[in-house]
């Protein structure tokens, strides 16, 4: 199933459209909703339960550049109008992920349960 954007009348400017389809979150800026809609894995008749859409507002950001030797951060966060604004996050390897790519994500998951690193570095092995 996919959900785009059609129209929009007084939505403030970087605001984020959150769609809940089932068990499925998916999340957007409006503007890139315009032009390319959320995709769900599931059709429309799998899913008797209604949509939930949520229009957030960001209040503050930051970028956080983490640390192989650090798991708690404590973060001020950027934002216009407020200030003070912090959050205090830990950060630790999920069970499970010792497997999982530095890249985050799904670990370079393929269909059939492979690993893109399982296909890569054969090949690559033969030039090395």
């Amino acid at each position: 199933m996919e959900v785009a954007v059609t129209e929009r009348s007084t939505l403030p400017e970087g605001a984020i459209l959150s769609v809940r389809f089932g068990p499925t979150r998916r999340q957007a800026p409006l503007e890139t909703l315009e032009a390319q809609p959320l995709k769900f894995p599931s059709a429309v008749e799998s899913c008797p339960e209604p949509l939930k859409i949520d229009v957030l507002q960001p209040v503050g950001s930051v970028r956080l550049v983490l640390r192989n030797d650090e798991t708690d951060y404590r973060i001020g966060l950027n934002s216009s109008g407020r200030t003070g604004m912090a959050i205090g996050l830990s950060i630790r390897k999920s069970k499970g992920s010792e497997g999982a790519s530095a890249g985050g994500g799904d670990g370079g998951a393929l269909p059939g349960g492979m690993r893109l690193d399982d296909k890569v570095m054969p090949i690559l092995g033969k030039y090395q």
